[in-house]
């Protein structure tokens, strides 16, 4: 069972690639531990990725561009677009 989502901030780490990630979750209605699945993270560490708790490993980095089409420039640099996570949207 998905977790429900509840963070309303991001991290110090969120670049690109986070906000890439997500757009692609969203799109293809995957939940964090679908994500964490197909990134190759650690349970339980699917979160504080997403939210830029934690940046992109160059195995992880690889694994985005694999899975969802993140380049890699995309870790080295804060959001082009503006991003507001899901439970601040809804609050």
């Amino acid at each position: 069972m998905a977790r429900r989502l509840t963070r309303q901030t991001l991290g110090p780490k969120f670049t690109e690639g986070h906000r890439r990630v997500w757009a692609a979750a969203e799109r293809d209605g995957l939940t964090p531990q679908d994500v964490g699945a197909r990134l190759g993270l650690a349970k339980g560490s699917e979160t504080k990725f997403l939210y830029g708790e934690r940046g992109a490993s160059r195995h992880v980095a690889k694994a985005a561009n694999e899975e969802f089409g993140v380049p890699d420039w995309c870790w080295d640099v804060a959001p082009k677009r503006p991003f507001v996570p899901p439970a601040a949207r809804a609050a």
